[in-house]
């Protein structure tokens, strides 16, 4: 059952009750100039605001809305913690209130409420063996704990010593309710050994490099970072992530996270076509994780000195090393919100010896200066013009002139400066399947089918085969809705499943503008993407999920069925799963735009977090459920049939099945509006009811 009482309301000690905070301006740290030196020791701040800063004015201090409180000056005296059990369903809870929870004396001698201890508790009511952090797995479940005002003292009266625990509690209200998830039996020990051999594998398999780099940052101390890399690429500027050793830094990193950012580290990198080399599928590369950490720490301490850093490269099936030096030093001027500059130095580091050229190497990939942007000032072609289009003279961003200043990179090489004119395509089901493709633009002018026009005039046309993806992820057993970029992991858009490109105007070869399109964002003209299936939780257990948690589970389907036939309307399904409170409305204005269940299902866990803080009450002053579901009800049957046979009666609206602890209702969205359709203790027998059945 759900406990539900008034909760305690403490005033924020933040803005003591005011809802605004006066704050010193960031202008302030600088010191009155207008030129800041970040390198320097002393940064020259004599405590005096700038006088021409955008912020204050020159007062010094910036009247800000209270961030803690919400601007309601006021806080809840409330966490609840929960566990849930992914593998039985059941979730138990406690709620953390003043008076709830004993006071212990930590190491250092203060008094706190020690959370750990009782999240340990209500994993092991729901028999669960190991628990984690269902927002971030790898944050640590020890050492949580609330620690108490120094005025707290055990022999003040109740009254006092429940103030002093509601404002501890008050100040941790910015997540009021934390989620662990669990299971029955404890993951398998890992075998980073092996792990950091399948990275390699697939490094193999894919033709990129594993990059194993180790460098020296602030204190003294090293930072280890793999990632995936094209051969030729410069060293980036920066790394990313926190890892004291190699072991650690393989922990953290799996296939999505080595890919991310490939792009942005392959814009100087050369780009090749791929010719015919036999893939090594004798199985995974036998890597010894403790050698390779002792011979980057001899390249980084060597005989000629220490180095900034040191790097691994495995390629063609073996690791090449070599040591980082300092580059070139750039000066780099940064505009802040104060209206000040600060100007500071970035020495790029370089490798000492580059590594021989890949086997698989073939002839260079060729490419056209980008015509959307100048590598010597920042105008960029306005969004408006994008089409060929003729600028808009009442755009916010050009005025109408068609080119505008922008801070990011080229929206249509990237920053590259290239427009390829071939591309190499990877698919790979990030296992032993793996396929690439040379998409070679024609010799001589060439013409594709013509399948239909847009509302501009605008020819759109249809390429053959070899170039729809959707042919090549059936040749390695895969649906077309999975595919996705490896780096970043967005889902792959449906002209280049479909081989579909909008020929902008007369003249332009249909194929040099499909391959420019699909390489356009992609690193140094290859298309890396995923055809494996999200490996996401059935829809059933998300739905035991969410009504062990007391709240209701919306699944939304929109059938596109009728737009099969037109290559400019959106095919196949849309989905979308959420979790509501179960008094909030369904949203009126739900597209559900997710390819596959799947999809939707891996979208909903990921973004979990913010489901659950949308479910706390914005009235402070009703509590936050405290869910306890020792004996959760079995899971329903697959509801993904049925909302299918659905969406099909509705094809062209969304329609949306709503699961709460009593049965389901149906919906179905009308333009603004949802309308009721059924309410039954199963989809079944609603359907049913409306004349879809029986089953």
């Amino acid at each position: 059952m759900t406990e539900l009482f008034s909760p305690p309301v403490v005033v924020c000690d933040h803005c003591e009750g005011l809802a605004k905070t006066l704050n010193l301006c960031r202008c302030v740290g600088w010191g009155d100039r207008f030129l800041i030196d970040a390198e320097a020791d002393d940064q020259g701040a004599d405590g005096c605001a700038y006088q021409g800063c955008e912020l204050c004015g020159g007062s010094g201090y910036v009247a800000q809305n209270c961030s803690y409180c919400g601007r309601t000056g006021q806080r809840r005296a409330q966490l609840v913690l929960t566990v849930v059990n992914v593998d039985t369903g059941a979730v138990r809870s406690a709620n953390v209130v003043p008076g709830g929870v004993e006071p212990r004396r930590n190491a250092g001698g203060r008094w706190e409420l020690a959370l750990s201890p009782i999240v340990a508790a209500l994993a092991a009511e729901v028999g669960a063996a190991e628990f984690w952090d269902a927002y971030d797995a790898r944050r640590p479940v020890t050492g949580e704990s609330i620690l108490l005002p120094t005025d707290w003292r055990p022999d003040l009266p109740v009254a006092d010593r429940w103030r002093w625990e509601g404002q501890a509690i008050a100040r941790h209200s910015w997540h009021p309710w934390r989620l662990w998830f669990g299971r029955v039996e404890p993951a398998p020990t890992r075998d980073l050994d092996a792990e950091l051999g399948w990275l390699c594998h697939l490094a193999d398999l894919c033709c990129l490099d594993l990059v194993v780099e180790v460098r020296r940052v602030r204190y003294g101390r090293l930072n280890w970072d793999i990632r995936y890399e094209l051969p030729g690429a410069g060293v980036p500027v920066g790394q990313r992530g926190w890892a004291d050793d190699l072991p650690a830094a393989v922990a953290a990193t799996t296939i999505a996270h080595a890919m991310l950012g490939l792009a942005d580290r392959s814009l100087t990198a050369p780009a090749h076509y791929l010719r015919p080399h036999r893939l090594d599928r004798s199985g995974l590369p036998n890597v010894d994780l403790d050698q390779v950490e002792r011979r980057v720490h001899a390249d980084l301490d060597g005989l000629a000195g220490p180095a900034a850093g040191a790097q691994a490269i495995w390629r063609d099936g073996r690791w090449q090393h070599t040591r980082l030096c300092p580059g070139d030093v750039t000066e780099v001027l940064r505009e802040q919100s104060t209206g000040q500059v600060v100007r500071e130095t970035v020495t790029a580091l370089s490798r000492a010896w580059e590594p021989p050229a890949p086997l698989w190497r073939g002839e260079p990939i060729p490419y056209d200066p980008c015509p959307d942007c100048d590598p010597a000032h920042r105008l960029r072609r306005c969004l408006c013009t994008l089409g060929d289009r003729s600028p808009d003279p009442d755009c916010p961003g050009c005025q109408g002139l068609g080119v505008a200043a922008e801070s990011g990179p080229c929206h249509t090489c990237r920053g590259s400066r290239r427009v390829y004119r071939g591309a190499v395509v990877t698919l790979t089901d990030e296992a032993e399947g793996i396929l690439h493709l040379n998409w070679l633009s024609p010799a001589r002018p060439a013409t594709a089918p013509q399948v239909a026009t847009q509302p501009g005039g605008k020819p759109v046309c249809q390429l053959p085969r070899h170039y729809q993806l959707r042919h090549w992820a059936a040749v390695l057993q895969a649906r077309p809705v999975d595919l996705t970029y490896l780096d970043g992991g967005q889902p792959v858009g449906q002209d280049v499943r479909e081989g579909i490109v909008t020929v902008d105007h007369l003249g332009v070869d249909p194929y040099v503008q499909y391959i420019a399109d699909a390489s356009g964002h992609q690193p140094a003209g290859r298309v890396l993407i995923s055809v494996a299936r999200p490996p996401a939780a059935r829809l059933t257990e998300l739905i035991r999920l969410a009504l062990g948690l007391h709240q209701t589970l919306v699944v939304t389907l929109e059938d596109h069925r009728f737009n099969a036939d037109d290559p400019r309307c959106v095919h196949g399904e849309g989905w979308n799963i959420e979790m509501i409170a179960p008094d909030q409305a369904i949203d009126v204005d739900m597209r559900p735009y997710r390819p596959s269940v799947e999809a939707a299902a891996e979208c909903f866990l990921e973004y979990l977090e913010n489901a659950i803080h949308a479910a706390v009450p914005t009235d402070l002053y009703q509590a936050i459920r405290v869910p306890q579901t020792p004996q959760p009800a079995p899971l329903v049957e697959d509801p993904v049939p049925l909302i299918r046979r659905l969406g099909r009666h509705h094809a062209g609206d969304p329609v949306s099945i709503r699961y709460h602890d009593t049965g389901c209702q149906l919906y179905l969205h009308e333009r603004d509006t949802v309308r009721h359709l059924a309410t039954a203790r199963t989809a079944e027998i609603a359907l049913t009811a409306i004349g879809l059945g029986p089953f």
